[in-house]
């Protein structure tokens, strides 16, 4: 008996046919492992999710962990973690005395308000609403002051500017947690105008302590002689 030989050419597209229906399986799963991981996303702890869908920001924000979404929507991360930032500021007094200080903060966003924020300002808030924020407050604050209230009323400042930064703060949803007036210093003529007033003021009280002894001695001599006199008076009297 002969066995009928398959030609060559069938068994060549057997083959083919074969990987190419393999081939087609492995990127099918692929295809609809990508789909399925791409519904799920991550948000960071200390981290608040804003959805977008096509670029539009959902009106819902997203908790720290694991979450399903739609595969074309997109996630995008805010730090909602207190965060602390210092800058640098040149300001006048009422008496237009330079003034420079450190002016430091500590701030957060409004983690139910952060989809708002995103979509009105941005991920770049900082610089875009409270680096001006803090300049006009620090400097209409300031100018409320003279230079020489300004040293010794530092609390004061500090509680006041601290009041109308986050009054402007809150506008944006971005809520103030704590600030500092830091490194305060004035023109080099201010502070030597200064010191001399606070020495002329030390030995103004040291000379009046002196005349104020002159004056009780002078009160003891003139009790003593009183004294005296009347001694001798009634000495008189007496004879």
């Amino acid at each position: 008996m002969f066995t009928k030989r398959r030609p060559l050419g069938e068994a060549g597209t057997a083959k083919s046919g074969g990987f190419g229906r393999t081939l087609g399986i492995i990127l099918g799963v692929a295809l609809i492992a990508t789909l399925v991981m791409s519904c799920f996303t991550r948000v960071p702890t200390g981290n608040t999710g804003i959805v977008t869908t096509f670029g539009k920001v959902e009106n819902y924000t997203l908790d720290a962990g694991m979450h399903f979404k739609l595969p074309w929507q997109k996630i995008v991360k805010m730090d909602n973690r207190v965060q602390k930032q210092s800058i640098d500021l040149m300001c006048f007094s009422s008496d237009i005395q330079e003034v420079s200080m450190t002016y430091t903060i500590n701030y957060q966003i409004s983690k139910a308000d952060a989809m708002t924020i995103y979509s009105t300002i941005g991920i770049n808030y900082y610089e875009t609403v409270v680096i001006p924020c803090i300049t006009e407050s620090v400097k209409t604050v300031t100018a409320r002051y003279t230079a020489e209230e300004l040293v010794g009323m530092r609390s004061e400042l500090a509680s006041a500017i601290e009041a109308d930064l986050s009054a402007k703060l809150i506008k944006y949803n971005i809520e103030l947690v704590s600030t500092s007036v830091e490194n305060m210093d004035f023109t080099d003529v201010f502070t030597e105008a200064v010191e001399a007033k606070q020495v002329a003021a030390v030995v103004g009280s040291e000379v009046f302590g002196s005349k104020l002894a002159l004056g009780n001695v002078g009160l003891q001599t003139l009790g003593a002689h009183i004294t005296c006199a009347e001694s001798g008076i009634l000495e008189g009297y007496t004879e």
